[in-house]
C-alpha cells in the first residue's frame, strides 16, 4: 500500500513537471537556448561571409586601379594607353554588373563612369607629362 501511494505521488510530480515545462515561456526553456545558439552561429557565419566579400571587392578595386596604371606607365605609347583604358573599363563594368546582383543598372553605370573618370585623368597626366 505504501508503494502504491509512492508510485501515485511520483506520477503526480512527473505530470506537474511536464505541465510546468509546457507552460514555461519558450524564452526560458532549453529549446530556446538551443535556438539562440544556432542563430548565433548562423549570424557569425554570415558575418564572416560578408567580411570575405568586402575583402575580395577591396582587392579587386585596388587591382583594377593599380594594374592599368602600371601597364600605362611601363609602356607609355598612345595605343597602349587607349587600349588599356578601354579594356579595363569594359572588364570592370562586366565585373560590377555580375557581382552587384542587387544593384540597379544606374548604380552599375555610375560606378563604371567613376572608374572611367579616374583612368581618363591618369591618361591625361601621362600624355601631358
Amino acid at each position: 500500500m505504501l508503494e502504491a501511494a509512492a508510485t501515485g505521488m511520483l506520477g503526480e510530480v512527473q505530470s506537474a513537471i511536464v505541465d510546468i515545462y509546457r507552460k514555461t515561456p519558450k524564452s526560458l526553456a532549453l529549446d530556446s537556448w538551443v535556438r539562440t545558439q544556432r542563430v548565433g552561429r548562423v549570424a557569425e557565419k554570415k558575418q564572416r561571409e560578408r567580411l570575405a566579400a568586402r575583402l575580395i571587392m577591396a582587392l579587386f578595386g585596388g587591382l583594377a586601379l593599380v594594374a592599368p596604371m602600371l601597364v600605362m606607365t611601363l609602356h607609355p605609347t598612345r595605343l597602349t594607353t587607349l587600349l588599356t583604358t578601354s579594356i579595363c573599363i569594359v572588364v570592370v563594368a562586366v565585373a560590377l554588373a555580375f557581382y552587384l546582383g542587387d544593384a540597379q543598372p544606374k548604380d552599375v553605370m555610375a560606378a563604371t563612369a567613376a572608374y572611367a573618370a579616374v583612368l581618363v585623368v591618369f591618361v591625361g597626366a601621362i600624355w601631358t607629362g
